[in-house]
């Protein structure tokens, strides 16, 4: 309890004189003036104090206290806005999900229903799917884009009509689809595939099976034969893969041949085809029936046309389904997209970067670039060396004539020069001074006209003999052909100046500039050829082949370099950060290109992409068969990333309870130290009124007078 002033007693003033009581009765009275206001203040305002001062050695501990109080304050704040923005990101994803959710049942539903006009509906309802999953994913809450990750002002996802239609000079998912469909099914619709007998100097019980396609159509991968047909085995061209498959009799019902291709995005089917003695009836489910015939060139002819008639379902079906799939990944996912190089239905074998030439879907971070781990000076084809000429070559292949040919041999007479089999012919041609080549590991290599063995490295001829080809600085790359044999097919080799040999990198190299190539191309390995596509101005790229890396810009010329490292792209959660506590951080970013999302997006924009009707009804059921488990799959994502979202909004939900708890007591600390007792108050106040009256009674009794006169 607060003390109140002196009070003064008559024989105080017994022995005083009267100008010192005088003064003593002034400073009692106001002394105890002074206690009633304090005390009055007090009371009003039920604080103790009105300066850090007036509490003495308490300041400290209040001001400690207050501070921790404004801390949690603003921890508290940080929590609330953190918090409206994850339960708006959590309601654009229940958008997203539910969207993509119903879409794919409906999808499969109409799958596995016999009415056709279930299906006719799915492009107008993946239409309205598409629109809700885009406005989800541009959600703007307290002026902020949540799925922008760190660049929370951009609009992440484009608008709907420019997706799908384009805008000036830039194609949109319709026309983009389509070059792909047109590049994969080809302008005779059988998906770039060629079948014909008797090609060249082959007899006419033989079928000529030829993937010509490249990256594009039907790619055969594999041949099973059960009865009277042979076939070497499958060999590389050009531009794909070939197997001549021979008949050796008439063949007899039960022969069977199985065909595995590749379809344009990646998965593979089956052909199965089984000789009968006559068509009757439906045959069983996926067997294609041929009929026997009396010789092998009708069994053969007989057997064309069946594969031919089933090549054409299978392309209007399967492999446009699969194409359709296949555009809608290169459209959302590559960065650029790729597109057809040269004339879509004749032409195109490989692919081209699309550069500014289609729309972009996403403008957030967080688009990888294309990643380099090597770089080559050209390439040089395989050149094997053989006396004798080889039974099944393909188009375009070329060899070196041995020192010594057989004779009677198409080789015979050429030795030391290089055959080429144009598919139906040989020609020779003395090799020219320049010309470069990787030599197999045939013994004709390490035999004359050869000055000494070159089996297995990169060549030259000098003009008079073949020689191991210096480049003249160490470390030179350079890609072998797919003629180059065993492990040097297809494989990057490095020069050691040092031992003066080629040598194959190891590691291998899976995606290359080709530094020699104009302009300088970038080549990916699928495991099985190396595609390559043309640079687009300004178009970026991680080179991780130099150290320390480097991300480069293609300027119309060159690969410049930017002066910049390649970023790691950070896990979209790790965008949005926020400190809620003393070392305490939630992480709660979101981007429009992750995984779930973007393959939400896809499936449903590429089943709006194409329409179903006519025609076109094989082409949309393959892709809905595609599309619609995507789309369940995709929504099984979503809610992964929802839970994440969700352990992130439990965590802040923890820490406001404890910062509002500990806020708290540390206000009723404060309060115990600045707040005054209201009844402690109210009685020092009546004690110093009564010592008040008390003093101004007895100096009036002192003074002789009365109250009234005194004042």
């Amino acid at each position: 309890m607060t003390s109140i002033s002196g009070f003064y007693t008559p024989s105080t003033y017994q022995n005083t004189t009267a100008l010192g009581q005088n003064l003593q009765l002034r400073k009692s009275i106001s002394d105890l003036q002074t206690d009633i206001a304090r005390l009055q203040e007090q009371q009003a305002t039920g604080k103790k104090a009105f300066t850090h001062g007036d509490l003495g050695s308490e300041s400290n501990v209040v001001q400690g206290l207050r501070q921790k109080v404004s801390g949690l304050d603003g921890y508290l704040r940080t929590i609330s806005q953190v918090s409206t923005r994850t339960e708006g990101i959590q309601g654009a994803l229940d958008v997203l999900q539910q969207a993509g959710d119903r879409l794919g049942i409906n999808g499969m539903t109409a799958l596995n229903t016999d009415a056709d006009i279930q299906l006719q509906q799915i492009p107008r309802e993946a239409e309205g799917a598409l629109e809700s999953m885009i406005t989800a994913l541009n959600s703007n809450i307290d002026g902020r884009y949540v799925f922008a990750g760190a660049e929370t002002q951009t609009r992440p996802v484009t608008n709907q009509d420019a997706i799908m239609n384009g805008t000036p000079g830039k194609m949109g998912l319709k026309e983009f689809s389509q070059l792909w469909l047109d590049a994969n099914v080809g302008d005779d619709g059988m998906g770039r595939l060629s079948i014909t007998r008797g090609e060249g100097a082959l007899a006419p019980e033989t079928l000529s099976l030829k993937s010509e396609g490249g990256v594009f159509g039907l790619k055969l991968r594999g041949v099973e034969i059960d009865g009277s047909a042979s076939m070497p085995g499958l060999y590389e061209t050009a531009n794909g893969a070939r197997g001549d498959l021979t008949f050796t009799g008439p063949g007899a019902p039960g022969d069977q041949v199985d065909l595995t291709f590749e379809l344009p995005d990646g998965t593979e089917t089956t052909i199965v085809m089984k000789g009968v003695s006559a068509k009757i009836g439906t045959p069983p489910t996926d067997v294609v029936e041929y009929e026997i015939g009396d010789t092998a060139e009708q069994t053969a002819i007989n057997f064309r046309v069946a594969l031919e008639a089933r090549v054409k379902e299978l392309v209007a079906g399967e492999v446009s389904g699969a194409a359709s799939a296949a555009a809608a990944d290169s459209f959302f996912e590559d960065n650029p997209p790729r597109i057809p190089e040269g004339d879509p239905a004749t032409g195109a074998t490989r692919l081209a970067s699309a550069g500014n030439t289609t729309v972009k879907w996403y403008n957030g971070p967080g688009m990888p670039n294309v990643t380099v781990d090597g770089h080559i000076q050209g390439s040089a084809a395989g050149l094997p060396a053989l006396n004798d000429a080889p039974a099944n070559p393909k188009a375009g292949d070329q060899f070196l004539v041995g020192a010594t040919p057989t004779g009677g041999d198409p080789f015979d007479t050429h030795a030391g020069e290089i055959a080429t089999w144009d598919g139906a012919s040989w020609s020779f041609a003395a090799p020219t001074a320049g010309t470069r080549a990787v030599a197999d590991t045939n013994a004709n290599w390490d035999s004359p006209p050869q000055p000494a063995d070159l089996r297995g490295q990169i060549v030259e001829y000098d003009g008079a003999n073949w020689q191991v080809f210096d480049p003249g600085t160490d470390g030179v790359q350079v890609l072998a052909g797919d003629q180059a044999g065993g492990d040097r097919s297809d494989a990057v080799m490095r020069w050691d100046a040092g031992t003066s040999t080629w040598s194959v990198v190891d590691p291998q190299p899976t995606t290359l500039i080709d530094d020699n190539a104009n302009p300088k191309r970038i080549g990916t390995y699928d495991g099985f050829a190396w595609t390559w596509t043309t640079p687009e101005l300004g178009q970026e790229i991680d080179d991780t082949s130099v150290t320390p890396a480097a991300t480069r810009v293609w300027d119309g010329t060159n690969w410049a370099p930017t002066g910049r490292r390649p970023e790691d792209i950070p896990e979209a959660r790790n965008t949005v950060v926020a400190k809620v506590d003393d070392g305490t951080y939630v992480s709660y970013g979101a981007r429009a290109n992750e995984t779930a999302f973007v393959d939400t997006l896809k499936a449903a924009a590429i089943l709006a992409a194409v329409e179903h009707g006519g025609d076109n009804a094989d082409h949309y059921h393959a892709l809905a068969s595609r599309a619609a488990p995507n789309l369940k799959s995709a929504a099984a994502k979503v809610i992964d990333t929802r839970t994440a979202i969700g352990v992130t909004e439990d965590r802040l939900n923890t820490l406001k309870n404890r910062h509002e708890d500990v806020g708290y007591l540390t206000e009723q600390q404060v309060n115990r130290i600045e707040k005054a007792d209201e009844y402690e108050v109210a009685t020092e106040l009546l004690d110093a009124m009564n010592q008040l009256r008390a003093t101004y009674s007895i100096t009036g009794k002192l003074s002789q007078l009365t109250l009234a006169n005194f004042l």
